[in-house]
C-alpha cells in the first residue's frame, strides 16, 4: 500500500528529467515549464530554442540580435558584425600596401599624404617614385628646368647643349630700334651708339635727371 500510494502521491518528491533537481510530483509540471532551470526558451528574433540555463549566453550570440561596434560604435546585427568589422567599420585598421604600416581606416587619407613610400610622380618628367625620394629626384631630373645666364630663359637640363647652340645663334632686337642683333655682346656694343637708345643729360652733374634718345642729345 506504502508503494503504491507513494507513486500516487502528489507530494512524493520526483526528480526533474531535465535538471535532475527533486520537486513535488504536482508542482513538476508547473516546474517543467516555468521554473526549470533548464527549461527550453524561445528566441521571438531568430526563432531558435536553447536552455533557460543559456538564456544570457544567446542574448549575446543571437544572430539578430542589435549590439554596438566596440571599435567605431555603430550598431549592427549580430549576423553582420564580422563582416562590419572586415570591410564597413571606419576605424578597422588596414595595411598600408606603400609602407606596410597599420593605419587606421578613416585617416588613410591622411596617412596617403604623408607615407615617404608612397609612389608619386614628377611634375616634370612624369616619372614615379616613393615620395621620400621626390626632393632628391627634383635636383637630378633630366627634364628640371635651369635658367640660361646669357638669356635668363628657361630650358629642360637635357636639352642644355641645344639651347646652348640655340642660345649662341639666336638674335637678338634692340629695344630702342628693333635691329635685330647675334647674342648679347653685340646687342651690348649695340646701345653703345644706337641713335635710339635713351642716354642721361649731359648736364645731370649740375642736377638735370631727364633722359632722351642719342640722336637728340647729339643735335644739341
Amino acid at each position: 500500500l506504502d508503494e503504491e500510494h507513494r507513486e500516487k502521491c502528489d507530494k512524493d518528491p520526483v526528480i526533474c528529467s531535465r535538471c535532475c533537481l527533486y520537486v513535488q510530483r504536482n508542482n513538476l509540471q508547473k516546474h517543467t515549464y516555468l521554473s526549470c532551470p533548464e527549461r527550453t526558451m524561445y528566441c521571438k528574433r531568430c526563432r531558435s530554442s536553447f536552455p533557460c540555463s543559456m538564456e544570457e549566453t544567446h542574448k549575446s550570440q543571437c544572430p539578430k540580435m542589435v549590439r554596438e561596434c566596440s571599435d567605431c560604435g555603430v550598431n549592427v546585427l549580430n549576423e553582420n558584425l564580422q563582416n562590419h568589422l572586415d570591410t564597413e567599420c571606419q576605424k578597422r585598421v588596414v595595411l598600408c600596401g606603400a609602407c606596410n604600416s597599420m593605419v587606421c581606416y578613416d585617416e588613410r587619407g591622411d596617412h596617403d599624404q604623408g607615407c615617404p613610400e608612397k609612389p608619386v610622380f614628377c611634375d616634370e618628367c612624369e616619372g614615379e617614385m616613393p615620395r621620400k625620394e621626390k626632393s632628391k629626384h627634383a635636383s637630378e631630373c633630366p627634364m628640371r628646368l635651369v635658367c640660361c645666364e646669357k638669356c635668363k630663359g628657361f630650358y629642360a637640363y637635357s636639352s642644355e647643349k641645344e639651347h646652348r647652340k640655340h642660345c649662341e645663334t639666336k638674335k637678338l632686337a634692340c629695344e630702342y630700334c628693333k635691329l635685330e642683333l647675334k647674342g648679347d655682346d653685340e646687342k651690348n656694343a649695340h646701345l653703345q651708339i644706337c641713335e635710339e637708345a635713351f642716354i642721361e643729360c649731359a648736364f645731370k652733374e649740375f642736377g638735370c635727371d631727364k633722359k632722351a634718345p642719342r640722336r637728340a642729345d647729339a643735335g644739341t
